[in-house]
Protein backbone atom coordinates (compact mmCIF):
# COMPACT_ATOMS: atom_id res chain seq x y z
CA UNK A 1 0.00 0.00 0.00
CA UNK A 2 2.81 2.44 0.86
CA UNK A 3 4.28 1.94 -2.62
CA UNK A 4 1.00 3.01 -4.20
CA UNK A 5 0.77 6.00 -1.87
CA UNK A 6 4.35 6.99 -2.69
CA UNK A 7 3.77 6.61 -6.44
CA UNK A 8 0.58 8.66 -6.48
CA UNK A 9 1.93 11.39 -4.18
CA UNK A 10 5.14 11.54 -6.21
CA UNK A 11 3.24 11.92 -9.46
CA UNK A 12 1.02 14.62 -7.95
CA UNK A 13 4.04 16.55 -6.59
CA UNK A 14 5.86 16.30 -9.93
CA UNK A 15 2.80 17.39 -11.90
CA UNK A 16 2.15 20.27 -9.47
CA UNK A 17 5.74 21.50 -9.69
CA UNK A 18 5.76 21.25 -13.49
CA UNK A 19 2.48 23.17 -13.69
CA UNK A 20 3.87 25.83 -11.33
CA UNK A 21 6.95 26.26 -13.53
CA UNK A 22 4.81 26.30 -16.67
CA UNK A 23 2.48 28.89 -15.13
CA UNK A 24 5.41 31.10 -14.09
CA UNK A 25 6.99 30.82 -17.55
CA UNK A 26 3.71 31.71 -19.18
CA UNK A 27 3.33 34.69 -16.84
CA UNK A 28 6.85 35.83 -17.81
CA UNK A 29 5.94 35.52 -21.50
CA UNK A 30 2.66 37.35 -20.89
CA UNK A 31 4.48 40.24 -19.21
CA UNK A 32 6.97 40.28 -22.09
CA UNK A 33 4.11 40.49 -24.59
CA UNK A 34 2.47 43.34 -22.66
CA UNK A 35 5.76 45.22 -22.44
CA UNK A 36 6.41 44.85 -26.15
CA UNK A 37 2.89 45.86 -27.09
CA UNK A 38 3.37 49.00 -24.99
CA UNK A 39 6.68 49.63 -26.71
CA UNK A 40 5.19 49.15 -30.18
CA UNK A 41 2.15 51.29 -29.40
CA UNK A 42 4.46 54.11 -28.31
CA UNK A 43 6.16 54.34 -31.71
CA UNK A 44 6.32 57.80 -33.27
CA UNK A 45 6.58 58.88 -36.92
CA UNK A 46 10.09 58.83 -38.39
CA UNK A 47 11.41 61.63 -40.54
CA UNK A 48 12.82 61.45 -43.10
CA UNK A 49 11.46 58.19 -44.46
CA UNK A 50 14.52 57.27 -46.53
CA UNK A 51 18.28 57.72 -46.40
CA UNK A 52 19.83 60.53 -48.44
CA UNK A 53 23.65 60.45 -48.64
CA UNK A 54 23.64 64.26 -48.58
CA UNK A 55 23.02 64.23 -44.82
CA UNK A 56 26.41 62.57 -44.22
CA UNK A 57 28.63 64.97 -46.21
CA UNK A 58 29.69 66.96 -43.13
CA UNK A 59 30.34 63.92 -40.94
CA UNK A 60 33.86 62.69 -40.02
CA UNK A 61 35.52 60.79 -42.84
CA UNK A 62 35.35 57.27 -41.25
CA UNK A 63 31.64 57.79 -40.52
CA UNK A 64 31.02 58.77 -44.16
CA UNK A 65 32.78 55.59 -45.27
CA UNK A 66 30.65 53.58 -42.85
CA UNK A 67 27.33 54.81 -44.20
CA UNK A 68 28.55 54.47 -47.78
CA UNK A 69 29.33 50.81 -47.14
CA UNK A 70 26.36 49.73 -45.02
CA UNK A 71 23.47 51.72 -46.57
CA UNK A 72 22.19 52.16 -50.09
CA UNK A 73 20.91 55.44 -51.50
CA UNK A 74 17.18 55.60 -50.76
CA UNK A 75 17.36 52.98 -48.00
CA UNK A 76 14.15 53.07 -45.97
CA UNK A 77 14.75 54.05 -42.34
CA UNK A 78 14.20 51.31 -39.78
CA UNK A 79 11.26 51.69 -37.41
CA UNK A 80 11.35 48.32 -35.64
CA UNK A 81 13.68 45.34 -35.32
CA UNK A 82 13.00 41.83 -34.01
CA UNK A 83 15.98 39.55 -33.60
CA UNK A 84 16.99 36.24 -32.03
CA UNK A 85 20.35 35.40 -30.45
CA UNK A 86 22.30 32.46 -29.10
CA UNK A 87 25.60 32.47 -27.28
CA UNK A 88 27.33 32.34 -23.92
CA UNK A 89 27.00 34.54 -20.87
CA UNK A 90 29.46 35.01 -18.01
CA UNK A 91 27.47 35.54 -14.79
CA UNK A 92 30.24 35.86 -12.21
CA UNK A 93 33.58 37.57 -12.76
CA UNK A 94 35.14 35.56 -9.93
CA UNK A 95 34.48 32.30 -11.78
CA UNK A 96 35.63 31.33 -15.25
CA UNK A 97 32.35 29.66 -16.15
CA UNK A 98 30.20 30.40 -19.17
CA UNK A 99 26.51 29.60 -19.53
CA UNK A 100 24.58 29.07 -22.75
CA UNK A 101 21.75 31.48 -23.49
CA UNK A 102 19.03 32.16 -26.03
CA UNK A 103 17.34 35.52 -26.38
CA UNK A 104 14.92 37.56 -28.40
CA UNK A 105 15.08 41.33 -28.67
CA UNK A 106 12.64 43.97 -29.85
CA UNK A 107 13.93 47.42 -30.78
CA UNK A 108 11.88 50.45 -31.73
CA UNK A 109 13.73 53.48 -33.05
CA UNK A 110 11.17 56.25 -32.40
CA UNK A 111 10.51 56.73 -29.55
CA UNK A 112 13.64 54.71 -29.04
CA UNK A 113 13.62 51.67 -26.78
CA UNK A 114 14.37 47.96 -26.61
CA UNK A 115 13.57 44.81 -24.67
CA UNK A 116 16.06 41.93 -24.40
CA UNK A 117 14.36 38.77 -23.14
CA UNK A 118 16.94 36.08 -22.40
CA UNK A 119 16.98 32.57 -20.98
CA UNK A 120 20.36 31.58 -19.48
CA UNK A 121 21.03 27.93 -18.66
CA UNK A 122 22.63 27.93 -15.21
CA UNK A 123 22.32 24.18 -14.54
CA UNK A 124 20.61 21.34 -16.42
CA UNK A 125 16.90 22.19 -16.59
CA UNK A 126 17.47 25.34 -14.47
CA UNK A 127 17.20 28.63 -16.38
CA UNK A 128 17.58 32.23 -15.30
CA UNK A 129 15.15 34.52 -17.12
CA UNK A 130 16.38 38.05 -17.79
CA UNK A 131 14.69 41.22 -18.99
CA UNK A 132 16.93 44.15 -19.96
CA UNK A 133 14.73 47.01 -21.07
CA UNK A 134 14.75 50.67 -22.03
CA UNK A 135 11.28 52.16 -22.46
CA UNK A 136 10.11 55.78 -22.46
CA UNK A 137 13.43 56.97 -21.06
CA UNK A 138 13.50 54.45 -18.21
CA UNK A 139 15.77 51.45 -17.78
CA UNK A 140 14.61 48.20 -16.22
CA UNK A 141 16.57 45.07 -15.34
CA UNK A 142 15.00 41.89 -13.93
CA UNK A 143 16.37 38.40 -13.40
CA UNK A 144 14.49 35.39 -12.07
CA UNK A 145 15.33 31.71 -11.56
CA UNK A 146 12.77 29.54 -13.41
CA UNK A 147 10.75 32.79 -13.64
CA UNK A 148 9.67 31.97 -10.06
CA UNK A 149 12.37 33.43 -7.78
CA UNK A 150 13.61 36.98 -8.37
CA UNK A 151 17.38 37.42 -8.01
CA UNK A 152 17.78 40.96 -9.41
CA UNK A 153 15.52 43.94 -9.93
CA UNK A 154 16.48 47.50 -10.86
CA UNK A 155 14.32 50.25 -12.31
CA UNK A 156 14.66 53.85 -13.45
CA UNK A 157 17.86 55.05 -11.80
CA UNK A 158 19.98 57.65 -13.62
CA UNK A 159 22.90 55.22 -13.89
CA UNK A 160 20.70 52.39 -15.19
CA UNK A 161 18.96 54.69 -17.68
CA UNK A 162 22.30 55.88 -19.07
CA UNK A 163 23.60 52.30 -19.26
CA UNK A 164 20.56 51.18 -21.25
CA UNK A 165 20.82 54.15 -23.61
CA UNK A 166 24.50 53.28 -24.10
CA UNK A 167 23.41 49.77 -25.05
CA UNK A 168 20.86 51.11 -27.57
CA UNK A 169 23.52 53.30 -29.16
CA UNK A 170 26.23 50.61 -29.23
CA UNK A 171 23.86 48.03 -30.74
CA UNK A 172 22.70 50.42 -33.46
CA UNK A 173 25.10 48.57 -35.76
CA UNK A 174 22.12 46.15 -36.12
CA UNK A 175 19.80 49.02 -37.11
CA UNK A 176 22.30 51.38 -38.76
CA UNK A 177 19.82 54.01 -39.97
CA UNK A 178 19.46 54.98 -36.27
CA UNK A 179 23.06 56.23 -36.36
CA UNK A 180 22.20 58.92 -38.93
CA UNK A 181 22.31 62.58 -37.85
CA UNK A 182 18.62 62.93 -38.74
CA UNK A 183 17.86 60.41 -35.97
CA UNK A 184 19.53 62.51 -33.28
CA UNK A 185 23.08 61.15 -33.29
CA UNK A 186 25.86 63.76 -33.10
CA UNK A 187 29.20 62.62 -34.54
CA UNK A 188 32.57 63.98 -33.43
CA UNK A 189 35.84 63.32 -35.24
CA UNK A 190 38.70 61.67 -33.34
CA UNK A 191 41.04 60.25 -36.00
CA UNK A 192 40.98 58.37 -39.31
CA UNK A 193 39.71 55.19 -37.67
CA UNK A 194 37.45 56.35 -34.85
CA UNK A 195 34.64 58.79 -34.10
CA UNK A 196 32.46 59.54 -31.11
CA UNK A 197 28.66 59.21 -31.38
CA UNK A 198 26.44 60.99 -28.85
CA UNK A 199 22.71 60.46 -28.38
CA UNK A 200 20.32 62.24 -26.04
CA UNK A 201 16.92 60.92 -24.99
CA UNK A 202 15.06 63.19 -22.60
CA UNK A 203 17.33 63.83 -19.61
CA UNK A 204 19.75 61.04 -20.48
CA UNK A 205 22.83 61.35 -22.71
CA UNK A 206 25.14 58.57 -23.86
CA UNK A 207 28.40 58.63 -25.84
CA UNK A 208 30.20 55.77 -27.55
CA UNK A 209 33.46 55.76 -29.50
CA UNK A 210 33.27 53.53 -32.57
CA UNK A 211 36.32 52.08 -34.31
CA UNK A 212 36.22 51.61 -38.11
CA UNK A 213 38.32 49.35 -40.33
CA UNK A 214 39.78 50.32 -43.70
CA UNK A 215 36.56 49.32 -45.46
CA UNK A 216 34.53 51.60 -43.19
CA UNK A 217 32.81 48.90 -41.12
CA UNK A 218 32.47 49.29 -37.34
CA UNK A 219 34.70 46.74 -35.63
CA UNK A 220 34.48 47.82 -31.99
CA UNK A 221 32.93 50.28 -29.57
CA UNK A 222 33.95 51.78 -26.24
CA UNK A 223 32.14 53.82 -23.60
CA UNK A 224 34.52 55.46 -21.14
CA UNK A 225 32.16 55.05 -18.18
CA UNK A 226 29.23 52.78 -17.52
CA UNK A 227 27.97 51.78 -14.10
CA UNK A 228 29.44 48.34 -13.40
CA UNK A 229 28.30 47.67 -9.84
CA UNK A 230 27.36 49.14 -6.48
CA UNK A 231 29.73 48.52 -3.56
CA UNK A 232 28.07 49.67 -0.37
CA UNK A 233 26.82 53.16 -1.17
CA UNK A 234 29.43 53.71 -3.88
CA UNK A 235 28.80 53.37 -7.60
CA UNK A 236 31.65 51.74 -9.51
CA UNK A 237 32.10 52.90 -13.12
CA UNK A 238 34.28 51.15 -15.69
CA UNK A 239 35.01 51.36 -19.43
CA UNK A 240 32.52 49.23 -21.37
CA UNK A 241 33.75 47.74 -24.64
CA UNK A 242 32.56 45.49 -27.43
CA UNK A 243 33.72 43.96 -30.72
CA UNK A 244 31.72 43.20 -33.88
CA UNK A 245 32.44 40.81 -36.76
CA UNK A 246 30.95 38.58 -39.47
CA UNK A 247 29.11 41.24 -41.47
CA UNK A 248 26.27 40.13 -43.73
CA UNK A 249 23.66 41.89 -45.87
CA UNK A 250 20.03 42.05 -44.74
CA UNK A 251 17.40 44.14 -46.55
CA UNK A 252 20.18 45.95 -48.38
CA UNK A 253 22.07 46.85 -45.16
CA UNK A 254 25.33 45.39 -43.88
CA UNK A 255 25.21 44.39 -40.22
CA UNK A 256 27.46 42.28 -37.95
CA UNK A 257 26.11 38.90 -36.89
CA UNK A 258 28.59 38.16 -34.10
CA UNK A 259 29.82 40.20 -31.18
CA UNK A 260 31.27 40.21 -27.69
CA UNK A 261 30.95 42.66 -24.83
CA UNK A 262 32.86 43.13 -21.58
CA UNK A 263 34.30 45.39 -18.91
CA UNK A 264 37.79 46.84 -19.08
CA UNK A 265 39.34 46.30 -15.64
CA UNK A 266 42.72 47.78 -14.76
CA UNK A 267 44.17 44.28 -15.09
CA UNK A 268 42.57 43.66 -18.48
CA UNK A 269 39.38 42.98 -20.43
CA UNK A 270 36.75 40.72 -18.85
CA UNK A 271 34.13 39.58 -21.36
CA UNK A 272 30.65 38.63 -20.15
CA UNK A 273 28.75 38.26 -23.45
CA UNK A 274 29.59 36.33 -26.61
CA UNK A 275 26.64 36.11 -28.97
CA UNK A 276 25.44 35.51 -32.49
CA UNK A 277 22.37 36.89 -34.20
CA UNK A 278 20.51 33.96 -35.75
CA UNK A 279 17.42 35.74 -37.04
CA UNK A 280 16.52 39.36 -37.73
CA UNK A 281 13.41 41.02 -39.16
CA UNK A 282 12.88 44.69 -39.94
CA UNK A 283 9.98 47.08 -40.30
CA UNK A 284 10.59 50.33 -42.14
CA UNK A 285 9.19 53.82 -41.85
CA UNK A 286 8.13 54.05 -45.49
CA UNK A 287 6.42 50.68 -45.60
CA UNK A 288 3.07 49.61 -44.23
CA UNK A 289 2.41 46.18 -42.86
CA UNK A 290 0.23 43.74 -44.68
CA UNK A 291 -2.55 42.58 -42.46
CA UNK A 292 -2.17 38.85 -42.25
CA UNK A 293 -5.51 37.39 -41.25
CA UNK A 294 -5.25 35.14 -38.25
CA UNK A 295 -7.03 31.79 -38.33
CA UNK A 296 -10.75 32.43 -38.00
CA UNK A 297 -11.81 28.99 -36.90
CA UNK A 298 -10.42 28.62 -33.41
CA UNK A 299 -13.76 27.59 -31.91
CA UNK A 300 -14.35 25.15 -34.77
CA UNK A 301 -10.97 23.50 -34.17
CA UNK A 302 -11.65 23.34 -30.45
CA UNK A 303 -15.02 21.80 -31.30
CA UNK A 304 -13.28 19.07 -33.33
CA UNK A 305 -11.10 18.23 -30.34
CA UNK A 306 -14.09 18.18 -27.96
CA UNK A 307 -16.02 16.00 -30.42
CA UNK A 308 -13.19 13.44 -30.45
CA UNK A 309 -13.22 13.51 -26.66
CA UNK A 310 -17.02 13.07 -26.45
CA UNK A 311 -17.11 10.23 -28.99
CA UNK A 312 -14.27 8.55 -27.11
CA UNK A 313 -16.40 8.63 -23.96
CA UNK A 314 -19.42 7.16 -25.77
CA UNK A 315 -17.67 4.30 -27.60
CA UNK A 316 -16.21 1.16 -26.01
CA UNK A 317 -12.72 2.11 -24.84
CA UNK A 318 -11.14 -0.81 -22.97
CA UNK A 319 -11.53 -4.59 -22.78
CA UNK A 320 -10.97 -6.22 -19.40
CA UNK A 321 -10.66 -9.89 -18.43
CA UNK A 322 -11.99 -11.10 -15.09
CA UNK A 323 -9.52 -13.52 -13.49
CA UNK A 324 -10.07 -15.63 -10.36
CA UNK A 325 -6.73 -15.35 -8.65
CA UNK A 326 -7.42 -18.41 -6.42
CA UNK A 327 -8.20 -20.80 -9.26
CA UNK A 328 -6.37 -18.86 -12.03
CA UNK A 329 -9.54 -19.24 -14.06
CA UNK A 330 -9.90 -16.63 -16.82
CA UNK A 331 -13.52 -16.03 -17.45
CA UNK A 332 -15.69 -13.19 -18.69
CA UNK A 333 -14.38 -10.52 -21.09
CA UNK A 334 -15.90 -7.10 -20.41
CA UNK A 335 -15.92 -4.06 -22.72
CA UNK A 336 -16.19 -0.70 -20.96
CA UNK A 337 -17.26 2.54 -22.58
CA UNK A 338 -15.13 5.61 -22.08
CA UNK A 339 -17.63 7.20 -19.70
CA UNK A 340 -17.64 4.05 -17.56
CA UNK A 341 -13.86 3.98 -17.43
CA UNK A 342 -13.89 7.66 -16.42
CA UNK A 343 -16.36 7.01 -13.59
CA UNK A 344 -14.37 4.00 -12.33
CA UNK A 345 -11.22 6.10 -12.54
CA UNK A 346 -12.56 8.50 -9.93
CA UNK A 347 -13.22 5.57 -7.58
CA UNK A 348 -9.82 4.15 -8.39
CA UNK A 349 -8.13 7.35 -7.27
CA UNK A 350 -10.05 7.26 -4.00
CA UNK A 351 -8.79 3.71 -3.41
CA UNK A 352 -5.24 4.55 -4.59
CA UNK A 353 -5.23 2.30 -7.64
CA UNK A 354 -2.17 3.08 -9.79
CA UNK A 355 -3.94 2.72 -13.20
CA UNK A 356 -6.45 5.33 -12.01
CA UNK A 357 -3.70 7.93 -12.41
CA UNK A 358 -4.71 7.91 -16.09
CA UNK A 359 -7.96 9.62 -15.07
CA UNK A 360 -5.96 12.79 -14.34
CA UNK A 361 -5.66 13.24 -18.10
CA UNK A 362 -9.28 14.43 -18.09
CA UNK A 363 -8.86 17.59 -15.95
CA UNK A 364 -5.55 18.27 -17.68
CA UNK A 365 -7.32 18.19 -21.04
CA UNK A 366 -10.12 20.43 -19.77
CA UNK A 367 -7.49 22.86 -18.50
CA UNK A 368 -5.77 22.86 -21.89
CA UNK A 369 -9.08 23.82 -23.52
CA UNK A 370 -9.33 26.82 -21.19
CA UNK A 371 -5.77 27.87 -22.04
CA UNK A 372 -6.53 27.50 -25.75
CA UNK A 373 -9.59 29.76 -25.50
CA UNK A 374 -7.44 32.34 -23.66
CA UNK A 375 -4.78 32.04 -26.41
CA UNK A 376 -2.19 30.82 -23.90
CA UNK A 377 -0.83 28.30 -26.37
CA UNK A 378 2.36 27.45 -24.46
CA UNK A 379 0.33 26.46 -21.42
CA UNK A 380 -2.15 24.57 -23.57
CA UNK A 381 0.67 22.59 -25.17
CA UNK A 382 2.12 21.74 -21.77
CA UNK A 383 -1.29 20.63 -20.46
CA UNK A 384 -2.14 18.51 -23.50
CA UNK A 385 1.29 16.87 -23.55
CA UNK A 386 1.00 16.05 -19.85
CA UNK A 387 -2.54 14.70 -20.43
CA UNK A 388 -1.33 12.43 -23.22
CA UNK A 389 1.56 11.03 -21.16
CA UNK A 390 -0.48 10.60 -17.97
CA UNK A 391 -3.51 9.19 -19.82
CA UNK A 392 -1.56 6.66 -21.83
CA UNK A 393 0.89 5.45 -19.18
CA UNK A 394 -1.74 5.35 -16.45
CA UNK A 395 -4.14 3.35 -18.59
CA UNK A 396 -1.68 0.76 -19.92
CA UNK A 397 -0.38 0.16 -16.39
CA UNK A 398 -3.62 -1.85 -15.94
CA UNK A 399 -1.91 -4.55 -18.05
CA UNK A 400 0.38 -5.23 -15.08
CA UNK A 401 -1.50 -3.86 -12.06
CA UNK A 402 -4.69 -5.86 -11.61
CA UNK A 403 -7.82 -4.04 -10.43
CA UNK A 404 -10.20 -5.45 -7.81
CA UNK A 405 -13.51 -6.85 -9.04
CA UNK A 406 -16.11 -5.34 -6.75
CA UNK A 407 -18.66 -8.11 -7.44
CA UNK A 408 -16.35 -10.90 -6.30
CA UNK A 409 -13.63 -10.67 -3.66
CA UNK A 410 -11.83 -13.66 -5.22
CA UNK A 411 -11.36 -12.14 -8.66
CA UNK A 412 -9.47 -9.30 -10.31
CA UNK A 413 -9.69 -7.37 -13.54
CA UNK A 414 -6.85 -7.18 -16.06
CA UNK A 415 -6.68 -4.95 -19.12
CA UNK A 416 -6.42 -6.95 -22.34
CA UNK A 417 -7.17 -4.55 -25.20
CA UNK A 418 -7.31 -0.84 -26.09
CA UNK A 419 -10.39 -0.08 -28.18
CA UNK A 420 -11.37 2.74 -30.54
CA UNK A 421 -12.93 4.84 -27.79
CA UNK A 422 -9.60 5.01 -25.94
CA UNK A 423 -7.68 6.13 -29.03
CA UNK A 424 -10.29 8.81 -29.84
CA UNK A 425 -10.17 9.99 -26.21
CA UNK A 426 -6.39 10.27 -26.49
CA UNK A 427 -6.66 11.88 -29.94
CA UNK A 428 -8.56 14.84 -28.45
CA UNK A 429 -5.58 16.37 -26.58
CA UNK A 430 -3.23 15.28 -29.37
CA UNK A 431 -5.26 17.18 -31.97
CA UNK A 432 -5.47 20.25 -29.73
CA UNK A 433 -1.70 20.17 -29.15
CA UNK A 434 -1.08 20.13 -32.91
CA UNK A 435 -3.43 23.11 -33.33
CA UNK A 436 -1.55 24.93 -30.52
CA UNK A 437 1.75 24.40 -32.35
CA UNK A 438 0.25 25.72 -35.60
CA UNK A 439 -1.00 28.86 -33.87
CA UNK A 440 2.36 29.45 -32.22
CA UNK A 441 4.09 29.11 -35.59
CA UNK A 442 1.65 31.59 -37.06
CA UNK A 443 2.32 34.10 -34.28
CA UNK A 444 6.10 33.83 -34.73
CA UNK A 445 6.04 33.95 -38.54
CA UNK A 446 8.15 36.84 -39.90
CA UNK A 447 6.06 39.82 -40.92
CA UNK A 448 5.92 40.81 -44.59
CA UNK A 449 5.77 44.25 -46.13
CA UNK A 450 4.02 45.87 -49.02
Amino acid sequence: MWIQWTAIIGVLILVSFCLAVIYASDRWRSETDKLRVKMTNGQQPIQPKTYDPKETVDLPEPVQRYFKNVLQDGQALISKVELSQTGQFHMNETENKWHKFTATQLVVTQRLGFDWDAKILMFPFINVFVHDTYLLGEGDLQASILSLFAVAKMHNTPQLNQGELLRFLAEAVWYPTSLLPSQGVVWEAIDQHSSRATLTDGKTTASVVFQFDAEGLITSMRAEERCHSVVGDKLVFMPWVGNFREYATYNGMRIPLEGEVGWEHPEGLCLYFIGKTTKINYEFASLTMKKTPFFKHRLFLLGVSLSLYTIGLILPALTFKIVNYKTSYSGVMVNMRGIEVTAWGVLGLLFLQIPAIGWLANPLYWLSCVFFVKKKYHLSIASTLTAIIVGFTGTISAYWFALPNGSSPDSQILLTKLLLGFWLWLAAPTFLMIVDFVYLQHKSRPKTHE
